[in-house]
């Protein structure tokens, strides 16, 4: 589920103009940058909680309505929680994102901007840059022990 939000957010990056070409010279910080998933993703709930609340009150005016009226009310409600469940997911999960996330997420957007990487690689605390570095040494050690597993599947079997 985790990848499924993360797979929207970045979509949702894209759509809502944070394409590389327009990103800004100097990348948020991993706590501002939350905070600004988490503002995102609360309007999002707010507002269908609101258009709910509007197809709620045109629900109950639409009593004295022809029942066509009052089904195609109800499919548009049905939509909008189904869609507010969703959201309230996305909500959760902008809670937890955590600096991974940020890095995978966010960062790597600016691979190609060296200011924007300078800006943030001198707030970043000794912890964080520790974790990069030992990140990057794990990925490299996988990377090179699933090519030494190919090399050993690609022998032919000695008898």
């Amino acid at each position: 589920m985790k990848f499924q939000f993360i797979l929207i957010l970045i979509i949702s990056m894209v759509f809502s103009g944070l394409m590389a070409a327009e990103l800004p010279s100097h990348p948020l910080t991993f706590q501002n940058w939350k905070r600004v998933q988490i503002h995102d993703s609360t309007n999002e709930v707010v507002s269908l909680s609101n258009e709910i609340k509007g197809l709620t009150t045109a629900q109950q005016a639409a009593m004295t309505s022809s029942e066509a009226e009052q089904k195609k009310i109800q499919e548009q409600l049905d939509k909008k929680i189904i869609e507010q469940k969703a959201k309230l997911e996305n909500l959760q999960y902008s809670k937890q994102l955590n600096f991974e996330d940020y890095f995978d997420v966010y960062l790597s957007k600016f691979a190609g901007n060296q200011k924007a990487l300078d800006y943030i690689a001198k707030r970043l605390s000794k912890k964080s840059v520790a974790y990069l570095l030992q990140r990057s040494i794990s990925k490299g050690n996988k990377s090179q022990d699933l090519v030494k597993s190919d090399e050993n599947a690609e022998k032919p079997a000695q008898n």
